[in-house]
């Protein structure tokens, strides 16, 4: 269709004139206005004109722009096809003024027959639409190469141009908008792809191993950070033991890559009916005990005797209930070794020589002099197989690791 465009400029504003020889000889209708001292540009697409009352009946308008914007041809229409779609919609939703602003925060609404509309939105639109017309075009080539070949392979081999076209498929339909949407059965679908990616993607050993050293840390970094965001509204709204304890016997291995296996509660009592709250087996097949209390759980009394600080009851009971623990595993450990291994089916047998018990209670922000500090410092080492930790210190050593990590 030959359209002709003429170009106007008066100052600082630029009209341009759309005219078609073969359907209106010597009819030219105003198209653009483009006015660069108050940055705007009005667009009235050929489309919408009425030759009957010689008007249009919509208008687009493109403020913070003193330029035709990429996605406007000048001839009057919207490239990639965006006029059929968005002039349909107009059409449908009985528009007659679109505005599209470039200036951020902008609101995308319809209102009382105006429709406005983000800049970023739009540029996008039309961006999305180019790319399903080049992979259209991309899956016609594949379809007609794959014809070659069938009927004459000798002369037109397969080669690998369907590896590159899926290759490019693949990378422009990546969408992190959808990442949310997502499901499961799909998202199983992707980690597979993924995990055959690490495994397959590089035969040379350097290349493997630093491919490999890149993701594993990547991955790390975002698990311990989300690891801390959990921990810290845990530690805030002072969570119940049990949900203390879930969390930490699944991350704890985070903080000290020699656990291989975690155990929930156990009765080390054979016949009692306390448990400690869950284990964790060593690479050397050692069995630590973890007892759980909460963060506002007191670490000192409030009195002095003789200036110095004392362990509050509460946590005096609690390590006296994890020596229980450790005392009832060593006497009995050949049983409870046995237990373990048989009730977890496990297929190694694991240690319970001398093993260590880990109390993590309080916070240190009960340690507010630093009498108490040094009080504290000195009676939490006073016990040999008992390691009290305060959730602070759990929660220093993640940010220390996600900082190292960075």
């Amino acid at each position: 269709m030959p359209i002709n465009i003429r170009k106007e400029k008066n100052g600082k504003i630029s009209n341009y004139y759309w005219n078609n020889d073969e359907l209106f000889s010597n009819k030219e209708i105003r198209i653009f206005e483009i006015n660069r001292s108050e940055n705007y540009i009005r667009f009235y697409p050929p489309d919408f004109y009425n030759w009957n009352s010689k008007k249009f009946e919509v208008v687009i308008e493109f403020i913070g722009m003193s330029k035709l914007p990429y996605e406007i041809h000048e001839k009057g229409y919207i490239k990639s096809g965006g006029s059929y779609y968005l002039f349909k919609f107009i059409t449908e939703e009985n528009i007659n003024r679109v505005i599209i602003n470039q200036d951020e925060p902008f609101t995308t609404k319809v209102v009382k027959q105006t429709l406005y509309l983000k800049y970023s939105e739009f540029s996008k639109f039309i961006k999305d639409l180019q790319t399903a017309i080049n992979e259209s075009k991309r899956e016609k080539v594949f379809t007609f190469k794959s014809l070659q070949h069938s009927i004459l392979p000798s002369k037109y081999p397969e080669g690998d141009f369907s590896n590159s076209i899926k290759e490019k498929r693949l990378i422009e339909s990546l969408d992190e908008n959808i990442i949310s949407d997502i499901s499961p059965e799909n998202l199983d679908k992707i980690e597979n792809f993924y995990l055959s990616l690490l495994e397959k993607k590089y035969k040379q050993k350097d290349k493997k191993t630093n491919f490999l050293l890149n993701n594993y840390t990547a991955v790390k970094s975002k698990v311990i950070t989300n690891a801390i965001l959990i921990f810290k509204s845990l530690i805030e709204e002072n969570a119940t033991e049990s949900k203390l304890g879930k969390f930490l016997m699944e991350n704890l291995y985070i903080i000290d890559s020699k656990y291989i296996k975690s155990i929930p509660e156990i009765n080390v009592m054979l016949g009692g009916n306390r448990r400690f709250d869950f284990g964790l087996i060593d690479f050397d097949y050692n069995l630590d005990i973890f007892e759980i209390k909460r963060p506002q759980t007191k670490l000192l009394a409030s009195e002095t005797d003789h200036g110095n600080y004392y362990f509050h009851p509460e946590l005096v009971k609690s390590v006296v209930q994890a020596e229980k623990y450790l005392y009832n595993a060593e006497s009995k450990k050949s049983n409870i070794e046995n237990d373990i291994k048989r009730e977890l089916e496990l297929d190694f047998h694991i240690s319970l020589v001398r093993p260590n018990a880990y109390l993590i209670i309080g916070h240190s922000n009960q340690l507010n002099n630093d009498n108490k500090k040094e009080d504290f410092k000195v009676l939490r080492k006073s016990y040999k197989n008992i390691q009290i930790i305060l959730y602070d210190e759990i929660l220093n050593r993640l940010l220390n690791l996600e900082k190292k990590l960075k």
